[in-house]
């Protein structure tokens, strides 16, 4: 959208940021400037992400996930798309039913296709092959991790580089199921990408 389209609209219909609450359109340049990616460690593999799953972090998580709001994914699609490591694809992790019911979409897709447009890569869905997303809600932390989150693929990725895309890492059960799922296609893992990370509480 040209600059003075943007601001055009604002007028028009004035946007809050979705992490700040302050006038902008859906995402200012001040809080996605204020997140710098960095690198944890999830059981053995290493994950990129933007920050903590607190705070104005979480209300643009909320933005994408409840709301759909398409422009705030483009901004986060632009900041990861920056923290990608070299691939050859990237696959989605999948929507529960329940979710994909309630929003009819689901963001981790459109956040995905987002990376993947300004790498250069090619995107594609995994599946759960059992026990969807909302039955690993309502497990334990501890179940979660140690649950048999079993994914599929369709095809094969004889020795392709793929990256896992998630919105949030909280044990890390899910991405780890769909890593499995990438290396049993045979696909080389070189990274997994999400906008935040649950901080295990202590205490």
């Amino acid at each position: 959208m040209h600059p003075w389209l943007a601001e055009a609209l604002d007028v028009l219909w004035p946007v809050q940021c979705a992490a700040c609450n302050e006038p902008a359109t859906s995402l200012c340049d001040d809080c996605l400037s204020a997140w710098k990616t960095r690198t944890l460690d999830v059981r053995g593999m290493e994950a990129t992400v933007l920050g903590d799953y607190e705070g104005a972090l979480r209300d643009t998580v909320l933005a994408c996930k409840e709301h759909g709001d398409t422009s705030v994914v483009r901004k986060i699609a632009v900041r990861l798309a920056a923290a990608c490591p070299e691939a050859d694809a990237v696959a989605i992790v999948p929507a529960s039913a329940s979710g994909l019911r309630k929003r009819g979409f689901h963001a981790v897709d459109r956040l995905a296709r987002g990376i993947a447009k300004r790498r250069s890569m090619r995107t594609f869905r995994l599946r759960f092959a059992r026990a969807g997303r909302q039955e690993q809600k309502e497990r334990t932390q501890e179940s979660r991790v140690t649950a048999d989150r079993q994914m599929t693929l369709r095809r094969r990725l004889e020795g392709e580089r793929v990256v896992v895309i998630d919105d949030v890492v909280t044990t890390g059960a899910t991405v780890l199921a769909a890593a499995r799922a990438v290396r049993d296609a045979g696909g080389t893992v070189v990274g997994i990408l999400a906008v935040a990370h649950t901080p295990r509480r202590t205490g």
